[in-house]
């Protein structure tokens, strides 16, 4: 999937780049989008002894503002930077609730109805998706295909473990995303599909649309302290310090609506000039009058003539 995502890109970015970049339709555009975000945690090396559920997945709103440019006679071709604000992570639940090895009956024992861990990180992302739309440029209804390499960046967040017992009884502790030092950045691909639907209003061209997106996760998103056991939450038994020895990457889809407004003058058809009326003296011409006015035909001259008319020519000078 990772080389697919990464040909995909490379043959998207040729193809940008080879489109005739002067053509008479190209268009800027700024714009705004929002919508869901959904993603889980793919762990490795997963200790399923404690942790047997490692795929509660996680909800979040995003919003975005972007700019766009279409390459090409018909913008067929076009790069959109996309700044994204959004949060990441998963929640595991049953932990130590798999009543194997040295937790055999701890819920029982303990009175416990479940034992979780949630991640919920906010990211800044960079986006810079490559598309490609059909139809011609007058067209109001306009399907795109994209790829888009993605960079996240996190702003904070909360990692929180949390212990709820069968007696209603609940308790938990919770730490900064910061202070647990997770991976500082995070780098993923994107590949989407959406549909823009154009409107003219005031003499500009402005758009709305919809697209769908699934992200991959490149990088592993565990922090030096959480990998060294430092921001693992500690209570008794309850989060004890735990040797990460594998890898935590994100993936998902997303959702979205986008609004896009076009850059530059508006185009406004001219109006046509108007015509001149030349008023204008008219009296009717008397019959004779246009008779006697109307001029002579002229004699056709023959194409050639023998010598006898030549010399009678001559003689009547």
């Amino acid at each position: 999937m990772k080389k697919l995502l990464l040909c995909l890109f490379a043959l998207s970015t040729i193809c940008v780049y080879a489109q005739d970049t002067e053509g008479q339709n190209n268009k800027w555009y700024v714009g705004i989008g929002g919508g869901m975000h959904y993603n889980d945690m793919h762990f490795t090396k997963l200790d399923k002894d404690i942790f047997a559920n490692d795929n509660g997945g996680l909800w979040s709103g995003m919003v975005s503002v972007f700019v766009e440019r279409n390459f090409g006679r018909n913008g067929n071709f076009g790069l959109r930077p996309e700044v994204a604000f959004l949060t990441r992570g998963g929640k595991i639940e049953g932990i130590y609730g798999t009543n194997k090895g040295d937790y055999e009956n701890y819920y029982r024992n303990n009175g416990i109805d479940d034992i979780s861990y949630c991640l919920k990180a906010r990211y800044l992302d960079i986006r810079i998706p490559v598309f490609y739309q059909f139809g011609k440029y007058s067209s109001r209804l306009r399907p795109y295909i994209y790829v888009a390499p993605v960079l996240g960046i996190p702003v904070g967040g909360k990692i929180r473990a949390e212990e709820m017992y069968q007696s209603g009884a609940y308790r938990g502790e919770e730490i900064d995303v910061k202070k647990s030092n997770i991976a500082t950045t995070y780098f993923a691909g994107a590949i989407g599909a959406g549909l823009k639907w154009f409107l003219n209003v005031e003499g500009r061209r402005i758009y709305l649309g919809l697209d769908a997106s699934y992200e991959l996760g490149f990088t592993d998103t565990y922090g030096k302290k959480e990998r060294d056991g430092e921001a693992i939450v500690q209570h008794e038994t309850f989060f004890r310090t735990y040797d990460i020895q594998g890898k935590r990457k994100f993936q998902g889809f997303e959702v979205k609506a986008t609004l896009g407004i076009p850059l530059g003058k508006r185009h406004v058809a001219a109006a046509p000039a108007p015509q001149q009326v030349v008023e204008t003296d008219y009296r009717p011409m008397p019959v004779t009058q246009a008779i006697a006015e109307k001029p002579a035909p002229k004699p056709q001259e023959k194409p050639c003539y023998s010598l006898d008319e030549i010399n009678d020519m001559l003689h009547r000078g």
